[in-house]
């Protein structure tokens, strides 16, 4: 007996349409819930699934920085993806921040740890911002020397790079 699809006897026509959109129309959703974690200080497998969680915001905050800059338009979006990009810092830093208080003593240093981690993240966006504004302010050529700018961004992005390499430490604590 041949499989045959009859969409009628459990689906209605529009409902299978609805689906079909939803699968094959793909819209970025440029801003996400936050969703205040289910705290349960002494429970590993909980602090886990906020600790994830977090790094889920933070992956977002990565996915807000714009590919390719070469219009006016992507000053735009380099300083809305900088201020997102921070809010989901933020957000990441409050999922795990909770977990300072355990009386496990692992769950409570890899929170510090983690929670120190974003906040720095959340900091460093904030300070790009105002650089990059700075920049974009001094149109006179005469403002901001491009030797200056190019050693505080360099600055910056050294201190992006060593706030990464502290977040393998908490979340290794964490396992």
């Amino acid at each position: 007996m041949p499989f045959t699809l009859r969409p009628y006897r459990r689906f209605t026509v529009q409902s299978l349409v609805t689906i079909a959109i939803l699968c094959v129309v793909h819209t970025p959703v440029h801003a996400e819930l936050h969703m205040p974690p289910v705290v349960q200080k002494d429970s590993p497998y909980q602090y886990i699934l906020t600790l994830v969680d977090a790094m889920s915001y933070a992956k977002s905050a990565l996915a807000h920085m714009p590919k390719n800059m070469n219009s006016q338009s992507s000053e735009y979006d380099l300083l809305l993806g900088l201020k997102l990009g921070k809010a989901d810092f933020e957000c990441a830093a409050s999922q795990v921040s909770p977990y300072a208080a355990s009386s496990t003593e692992t769950i409570q240093i890899s929170a510090r740890g983690a929670d120190l981690v974003f906040a720095r993240f959340a900091d460093l966006r904030e300070k790009s911002v105002s650089q990059y504004t700075a920049i974009l302010n001094s149109t006179d050529g005469r403002g901001i020397e491009q030797g200056t700018v190019l050693e505080k961004q360099a600055e910056l992005g050294a201190a992006y790079d060593e706030t990464w390499k502290l977040l393998a430490p908490a979340a290794a604590e964490a396992t």
